[in-house]
């Protein structure tokens, strides 16, 4: 998606390259300059602030489960036996990873490079199940994919975790964070950071910068 990239860097006067990767390569490509900055679903860990610099959390977002909108899962625990999908280096794959009883009752687990991909393989029937972020969910359902989120009795989405989102960059590039910090919290302040979430996802994010 655009949200609030475009936004952030034009009041920066900066051209915007997009380069698609993968979360598990973005310490080593931030470290050799192929990108400036990795932003979009990047979750915060003890491990990436001890290794790149990191900005102060801007989103806190839960990670769903996935199904297409015919499936017969209603809960949880109906996906006994289903092959799941998660992008490789995504906060819900270290959900998973910490759910060794959840885990173990799938069918198994399947990896996949970018959300996209996870995407494909959930509406080709690779997988049954998809774990994401909210966002990658309802941006997903937005576009017209016929895709549904497992939710508890109330009609909430399911939440198996919640994560603090970062833009992350090469360690010592302090400046540059700075920069883009102190730009996305005046998107906030002005709340242009809400109107772009309701835009692309359908809700507002709770957003972890203040004015």
């Amino acid at each position: 998606t655009l949200f609030p990239y475009t936004t952030l860097f034009r009041s920066l006067d900066v051209t915007l390259e997009w380069v698609q990767v993968s979360a598990a390569d973005a310490q080593q490509l931030l470290e050799d300059g192929t990108i400036d900055c990795m932003w979009s679903g990047y979750a915060y860990t003890a491990s990436r602030d001890e290794e790149m610099t990191l900005s102060v959390p801007y989103a806190k977002v839960r990670q769903v489960l996935v199904v297409k909108q015919d499936a017969t899962f209603q809960n949880i625990a109906d996906l006994s036996g289903a092959a799941m999908g998660v992008v490789e280096g995504s906060a819900a794959q270290t959900t998973m990873d910490g759910t060794e009883e959840f885990s173990a009752s799938l069918q198994g687990i399947t990896s996949f490079g970018t959300v996209e991909e996870l995407v494909s393989a959930l509406e080709a029937g690779t997988v049954q199940v998809a774990a994401m972020d909210e966002t990658a969910a309802r941006y997903s359902i937005l576009q017209g994919k016929a895709f549904r989120m497992i939710s508890t009795s109330s009609g909430e989405p399911e939440e198996v975790s919640e994560t603090d989102m970062v833009i992350a960059f090469a360690w010592g590039s302090d400046s540059l964070c700075a920069k883009i910090q102190e730009t996305l919290a005046t998107i906030v302040r002005d709340d242009v950071f809400t109107t772009l979430s309701q835009k692309w996802f359908g809700y507002t994010l709770e957003s972890g910068l203040v004015s």
